[in-house]
């Protein structure tokens, strides 16, 4: 890549820009009303640590969700940590939750940002790793790409889930690059703590035919699911029914086109398959015809199509750090058409997470993203990426030599 002085700005602006929307979200957490999400976790954590099901609790006291199918199971309110109104997380997400959300409140809202900035950094390092071979500001642009994403602010400010998903990908993705497929399984199953963010990328290790990172992937999250049902009393099924009833009264807050498909008169229940259909299908059968691509491009394709199909605000378009990364990758050559569409697409996202609030700017943002993809899917796949530009802690096994970029 040709590196002009303009390039070597938008470097630096974009880690200044994102150093100041890290502050001032850190800033906002320690403030009286900081970390609501984290406070929510930290309940539901509280709940199951002492065998109890945190959605009973909040049907008891608030009416969310559905009845628990066994009534003699404990309900009731504990004075000491409030009725958690809240939903929308899966059974296997409380036993990663269980080692984020142990401290005290609100000593938790340390732990837990300090669990948050290091995956983030982790993922900063990761999309650098993907571009030094091709030139040392090369990195240092596909990782200014991650940190200027103004949702870590956001992020950060409630106690999202968006940065410590986002590391757990990356880290996926860079042991499916290097051929640790049972390790890639673990972190994307481990990843599945929020499916709305990780549940296309599942769909990568199906296309390109990994399989055993699939059945790890399945069968971490089949063990996670089975101790809360041990801890809980409460089968994973009925579980996961009592999140998806109290997840959707938060549907109405969701930013693009859940809200836009609500306006013309589908309801709530309808609006989900309704997307199923229009977004994830497509972006499957997307997927499946680019299945020999680099793991990169993959990951791009499951990061917007992720961002289109389900429940989603502000806080987690830093999930489109991986469409950056592989537009970065791909102007390597260079290609002046990727590096056009990374700042179509980046700058809508780079951009104050407080424009989001408008409904204009989601759909240009989403304009923007759809966009990036479709011109970085014209470009000839480079079957180099995957295996040059990758973080070389040891030599990569002999096997990669002869994987294409895609996987298989």
């Amino acid at each position: 890549m040709r590196f002009t002085w303009l390039t070597k700005v938008l470097i630096v602006l974009l880690f200044v820009g994102g150093a100041s929307y890290w502050v001032k979200g850190v800033r906002l957490l320690f403030s009286e009303q900081g970390g609501v999400d984290v406070y929510l976790r930290w309940q539901e954590q509280s709940y199951i640590r002492h065998g109890q099901n945190p959605y009973d609790v909040a049907y008891a006291a608030h009416g969310v969700g559905v009845a628990p199918w066994d009534s003699t199971r404990d309900s009731t309110t504990d004075p000491k940590v409030g009725s958690p109104d809240s939903g929308g997380y899966p059974p296997w997400a409380f036993l990663l939750g269980s080692f984020m959300f142990w401290p005290p409140w609100p000593t938790v809202k340390l732990y837990f940002l300090a669990i948050s900035l290091t995956l983030t950094a982790i993922a900063a390092v990761w999309a650098y790793s993907m571009a030094r071979n091709q030139g040392r500001h090369t990195g240092w642009l596909a990782a200014a790409s991650i940190v200027g994403i103004s949702a870590y602010s956001t992020s950060t400010h409630v106690g999202q889930y968006g940065g410590v998903v986002v590391g757990l990908l990356a880290l996926s993705a860079w042991c499916l690059v290097t051929g640790r497929e049972v390790l890639g399984g673990v972190l994307m199953g481990m990843a599945l703590l929020k499916p709305t963010i990780a549940g296309p990328f599942v769909l990568i290790l199906l296309v390109t035919c990994r399989w055993r990172a699939l059945a790890v992937c399945i069968g971490y999250v089949s063990i996670a699911s089975s101790l809360i049902w041990w801890q809980t009393h409460t089968s994973p099924i009925e579980m996961l029914l009592q999140s998806l009833a109290a997840g959707s009264e938060y549907i109405h807050d969701s930013q693009g086109l859940i809200r836009s498909l609500l306006k013309i008169g589908l309801t709530p229940g309808e609006v989900t398959p309704a997307l199923a259909a229009l977004i994830l299908v497509p972006g499957l059968s997307v997927m499946f015809f680019a299945r020999k691509r680099s793991v990169l491009d993959l990951f791009a394709i499951a990061a917007v199509v992720g961002r289109l199909w389900a429940y989603h605000k502000s806080y987690d378009n830093m999930m489109v750090g991986f469409l950056f990364v592989a537009l970065i990758c791909a102007a390597i050559t260079p290609r002046s058409m990727a590096m056009f569409a990374l700042l179509v697409a980046g700058g809508t996202t780079w951009a104050p997470a407080s424009l989001s609030k408008l409904d204009w700017y989601n759909f240009l943002q989403i304009g923007c993203w759809v966009v990036g993809l479709l011109l970085l899917l014209t470009l000839p796949r480079d079957q180099k990426i995957d295996r040059e530009n990758t973080i070389k802690f040891k030599p990569l096994r002999q096997e990669i030599a002869s994987t294409s970029c895609g996987g298989r």
